[in-house]
């Protein structure tokens, strides 16, 4: 993305579009003007207000209907946070939460809300290691 806002036309001055194209395109043209570079920089603007991470925990509360929890036991502390994760993630959650498991959970936080991307169960000799 900073590379397409550096491509795109200044705000101000003589030149107002540029044409792109190349292999990189598979052989596309595209014209880049002034509203290409307000689009862009929005863009990077959102990308910054998001923030990615790893948080370790356990499933204390499951939401099937709305597909959000609540993690709990964050890296040994009693804080908690809500979060919600893709339908596709439903039956692993629901194991995890089932069963208990200390899971390590890939989010993106956006505008303040927890999101899951991925999830997997802790290695045991972790939440062995956690809880002494």
């Amino acid at each position: 993305m900073r590379a397409t806002l550096s491509l795109t036309p200044p705000c101000h001055g003589a030149i107002t579009s540029v044409e792109i194209s190349g292999d990189w395109l598979n052989g596309n043209h595209y014209t880049l003007t002034r509203k290409s570079r307000a689009k862009v920089s929005n863009s990077l603007r959102l990308l910054k207000q998001e923030e990615i991470g790893v948080l370790d925990g356990r499933i204390g509360e499951i939401d099937d209907d709305k597909l959000s929890f609540i993690l709990r036991d964050l890296d040994n502390t009693t804080g908690e946070r809500r979060g919600s994760f893709p339908e596709e993630l439903l039956d692993d959650m629901r194991s995890h939460y089932f069963e208990e498991n200390r899971i390590r959970i890939s989010v993106v936080t956006r505008a303040g809300k927890l999101r899951v991307t991925a999830v997997v169960k802790c290695p045991d000799e972790y939440a062995t290691s956690s809880s002494s």
